[in-house]
């Protein structure tokens, strides 16, 4: 080797036909495959003089020599790979190994390497920086299931999805470098047995002294969470999680942006209810928050899902009534705003309540096991992400309660006003003495004409009655 620097460590092994000096080439590190006859120019210098490849090039120092390495035509390709730190000699500050089919040239203490193409140098535009792949794998694959995230070099833990019921697995490594790589200790083409999940299969990739480990974690699918309409209130938000399973454990973080909460208010938080509602508080007028939650549960993998929601204001949805029908022992009636979105439920207050089947926005509401007469009060009940609307409709209302007027008597005869009649109640009158009659007078007013020959004083009692209501009486005495 000659040239005109005075590097220590520029070593060249192998079989590199020549090597001669020549001007110093600005151009990037490349790696790549090195077509038949081309010239590899190497630029090696000292660490302390040049400025590492990437972050300037030769701007940064100065260029203590420039080699050119004549490789054989004869040899059908090459290749340029940087030689990991930890795999360097002692001395050495880098290397790269320049490699063919008939054996491997390495070089230390090199910056840049680029190689000759049709007319000429490539240039720094063509470059691609020189990546160290010693011990790390070009590729990852499992015989079932799915691997996350998808593989990359610099990633060493993975998760690996596989269907209940996967009693083995086969991992498939792959390396370029000359390396061994195991898969749970063994021969990479050795199944390992899924006997319990979660399952924690290494795959180590040792090149001398220098190993990389990968790590798979192997479990069934867990449960991720999706969650209902999120209601926002003055601090915060909630949400129910629609497909809740009180078999996992459920936790939750919460990370919030937008204005700054005033210094010594509490920050904010999340929980999860045991009846699976998300709830973020602590919030302000401007903010906006993101609640993660993370199931668990023995054999599964970890299920993430996010929500994301900020302050407001929100009200439950009210249910309304579309008429009621009676019988003597029970009464219905339909919500006419029927909402599959929301929670529904019912309570009586005398009786059994029950909801029908939902056609549309009509909901049937029964109560049952009424006496005779009885009167009952139906409350239904919507629930959507923690925040409630009700409303009430009773068997019947008020029974009319006759209003009477003054007893008026001419003799054997006498009369009493009915000043509130109406036709669609039955109305019927007795007297303690004699007999009476109920004449209609008008929509409105009756007339109750008693026949007595008692001298004595006599009590009227006039009754209201429909069927399935209570009845209700008045009376008069004259």
């Amino acid at each position: 080797m000659t040239g005109n620097g005075t590097q220590t460590n520029n070593v060249v092994n192998g079989n590199v036909t020549s090597i001669t000096s020549s001007t110093p080439t600005s151009v990037n590190p490349v790696t790549g495959v090195i077509t038949p006859g081309s010239q590899v120019i190497v630029v090696s210098t000292t660490g302390s003089a040049f400025t590492p490849a990437g972050s300037g090039g030769p701007n940064g120092g100065q260029i203590q020599a420039t080699d050119t390495l004549m490789l054989s035509g004869a040899q059908t390709a090459y290749s340029v790979v940087a030689i990991p730190t930890n795999e360097l000699p002692a001395g050495a500050t880098s290397g790269f190994t320049i490699q063919g089919a008939n054996g491997v040239d390495t070089v230390y203490d090199v910056q840049m390497v680029a190689y000759s193409v049709a007319g000429g140098i490539q240039t720094p535009g063509q470059a691609v920086q020189l990546v160290a792949t010693g011990t790390a794998l070009t590729g990852l694959t499992v015989s079932t299931g799915t691997l996350s995230p998808a593989f990359d070099p610099t990633t060493y833990t993975y998760n690996v999805t596989v269907p209940a019921g996967t009693t083995s697995l086969t991992v498939t490594p792959t390396v370029t470098s000359p390396a061994t790589v195991t898969v749970n200790g063994a021969a990479a083409a050795t199944p390992v047995a899924l006997a319990a999940f979660p399952v924690a299969i290494p795959v180590v990739v040792t090149k001398g002294t220098a190993t990389t480990t990968y790590t798979l974690n192997v479990g069934q699918a867990g449960l991720v969470s999706t969650f209902g309409a999120v209601a926002p209130n003055s601090t915060g938000f909630s949400t129910q999680i629609a497909n809740y399973d009180a078999t996992y454990t459920y936790a939750c973080a919460i990370a919030v942006s937008g204005v700054v909460s005033p210094i010594g208010s509490q920050p904010a938080a999340c929980a999860v209810s045991a009846t699976g509602l998300v709830t973020a508080t602590g919030m302000i007028t401007g903010q906006t928050a993101t609640v993660t939650v993370n199931t668990s549960k023995a054999g599964y993998l970890t299920g993430t899902a996010s929500v994301t929601g900020s302050p407001g204001t929100s009200t439950g949805l009210t249910p309304t009534f579309s008429g009621v029908s009676k019988t003597a022992t029970s009464f219905s009636t339909t919500v006419s705003n029927y909402d599959a979105t929301y929670t529904w439920s019912c309570t009586a207050t005398v009786g059994t309540c029950a909801l029908g089947t939902a056609s549309g926005a009509s909901l049937p509401v029964t109560v049952s096991g009424l006496l005779a007469g009885q009167k009952s009060t139906v409350t239904v009940t919507t629930v959507k992400a923690g925040v409630t609307g009700t409303a009430s409709v009773a068997s019947y209302t008020t029974p009319v309660l006759p209003a009477l007027g003054a007893w008026a008597r001419v003799g054997t005869t006498s009369t009493v006003a009915i000043t509130n009649y109406t036709a669609t109640w039955t109305w019927t009158c007795k007297v303690t003495s004699g007999t009476c009659v109920i004449t209609p007078a008008t929509a409105t007013t009756a007339t109750v004409t008693v026949t007595d020959t008692n001298t004595g004083t006599n009590t009227l009692t006039v009754t209201t009655s429909q069927t399935g209501y209570q009845s209700s009486s008045a009376t008069a005495s004259g």
